[in-house]
């Protein structure tokens, strides 16, 4: 059905957000999901069970609406993601030396004390 097709598309978008910022539907925690009508319900719960596990499975609120700013759009799913602190994998300092030019800051000269 066209709601299907609508559904696996839009799981589709969000495996491909989440990629590109190195995360899964493992990091998901929480889906609001807009419905024009709730008799899709059984369909998208399909749907989304084939990309979400039981194990991981987000909170979640279903609203059915009146209509969606896209012409022809049937569900919105907006999704909220916490992904892990990233690892220290920044490169080693390195030291750079220029011809005639010390490493160290410049020395501070001191200023008079004011009486």
């Amino acid at each position: 059905s066209d709601f299907r097709l609508q559904a696996v598309q839009t799981f589709e978008n969000l495996k491909n957000a989440l990629a590109a910022v190195g995360g899964q539907f493992q990091h998901v925690v929480k889906l609001n999901i807009y419905f024009v009508d709730m008799k899709y319900l059984p369909v998208f719960r399909h749907v989304r069970d084939s990309y979400l596990s039981d194990q991981n499975r987000p909170a979640s609120t279903t609203v059915a609406i009146a209509g969606l700013a896209r012409e022809g759009a049937l569900l919105e799913v907006e999704a909220i993601a916490v992904l892990p602190a990233a690892e220290q994998t920044s490169p080693a300092r390195k030291e750079v030396t220029r011809p005639g030019r010390s490493n160290r800051a410049p020395k501070r000269t001191s200023r008079p004390r004011r009486r």
